[in-house]
């Protein structure tokens, strides 16, 4: 698997146990979907742990959840699920509990701590992406629309991140550059050993960016010394 999708695979394995950061994760995933509740399909996560707890999450409302593997969209590195609410009435009512469409998001879903964490992680696992640290350090979240960007922007920073603003394909895109930040990301919402991971790699790339500065300085000096030895001989 992917780093990225190793992160997320990490953040599956610490349920939430109270309801309202349940209903904040959901809110989360719902609110940012491309389709939903125009259409049946929520979103289309890459692990089937992830859609299946998104299905229990959504079951816990009334919710009658499908679940297929997306034949469509299937990639030779990895598998694709749909997670699906066909009843009509069912996305109405969840529309309706959510406030969903392009309306600013609603706080109440967010007053404590632990629930924005919670939407922080739903949005990570439904619409995030992140770059191999050996490679880059860049995480992202698909935020939609300018206005949706910009309550993300708030939700984050009363966590302690500072996201960064940027436009791609007529999509608002949320997205951290520093390692530091990405790693406080992280482990904020649940994914420490991930967290740690980076940090290695990052002390790798430090102790070999050293090492390739010292190999090439020395082989520079002994270049010169060479060069200066082999005047004097001609002399």
């Amino acid at each position: 698997m992917s780093f990225c999708q190793d992160v997320k695979q990490e953040v599956m394995k610490t349920p939430l146990r109270e309801f309202h950061c349940r209903n904040a994760m959901v809110y989360a995933i719902l609110k940012l979907s491309k389709t939903f509740p125009q259409e049946p399909v929520v979103f289309s996560p890459e692990n089937k742990a992830h859609a299946e707890e998104a299905a229990s999450m959504l079951a816990e409302l009334g919710a009658i959840v499908d679940i297929r593997r997306d034949l469509h969209r299937l990639r030779a590195d990895t598998e694709v699920y749909t997670v699906s609410i066909e009843h009509e009435n069912t996305r109405a009512l969840l529309r309706d509990y959510y406030h969903l469409g392009r309306s600013p998001l609603d706080w109440g879903f967010l007053e404590q701590d632990c629930c924005r964490v919670a939407f922080l992680r739903g949005l990570f696992l439904a619409y995030g992406s992140m770059a191999s640290p050996e490679k880059e350090y860049h995480l992202e979240i698909n935020a939609l629309t300018p206005l949706f960007a910009e309550e993300l922007y708030k939700v984050a920073e009363s966590c302690g991140i500072r996201f960064k603003v940027a436009r791609r394909k007529g999509s608002e895109l949320l997205y951290l550059k520093e390692s530091e930040q990405i790693e406080d990301f992280l482990t904020l919402i649940g994914a420490p050993v991930s967290s740690m991971r980076l940090m290695e790699v990052k002390v790798m790339k430090t102790v070999r960016n050293h090492v390739n500065r010292t190999t090439n300085c020395e082989t520079a000096n002994l270049n010169k010394t060479v060069s200066a030895a082999a005047s004097q001989v001609q002399d």
